[in-house]
């Protein structure tokens, strides 16, 4: 009898362990997890911007092409499908700040991908055009000034 009791002790002591874990598991002294991928060195595109711009996570630079005018950056966005990324970029330009001639809701849209022309905060255009790549990525091209 005494070892029953004794083990019911054990026991009580192990689930309110355990509870007093889930209890302050509030994540208040967790680390930040690792990031879900490489992170990418985008200067070489926004140093010519006037702005803050907006780049997706997990999204790497391939080229850039600088004009008098305007630039252009080649992006590919990892791990993200192209309407993600409209939604994304609609967010931060603003509905009210985007504009297009070919849609009614201001995006021209196709069967792989998506075109948003706006106007950022410095007053500058902005053409994004994004198109599915491999499955769950894609390509995306920015071009930052007069078109």
């Amino acid at each position: 009898m005494e070892e029953e009791e004794e083990e019911e002790n054990n026991n009580d002591e192990l689930i309110g362990f355990f509870n007093v874990d889930i209890e302050n598991n509030n994540n208040d002294n967790v680390e930040e997890s690792e990031p879900k991928c490489e992170e990418y060195d985008h200067t070489e595109f926004t140093q010519h911007l006037g702005t803050e711009f907006y780049i997706p996570e997990c999204t790497e630079l391939f080229n850039v092409k600088v004009s008098t005018k305007q630039v252009q950056g080649w992006f590919l966005v990892k791990d993200a499908y192209y309407d993600e990324v409209r939604e994304e970029y609609i967010n931060f330009i603003g509905p009210q700040n985007i504009r297009s001639s070919y849609a009614e809701d201001n995006i021209i849209i196709d069967l792989e991908g998506d075109v948003i022309i706006g106007t950022l905060k410095d007053g500058v255009d902005v053409f994004i055009s994004l198109h599915a790549y491999d499955r769950d990525d894609t390509i995306m091209i920015v071009i930052y000034g007069e078109s």
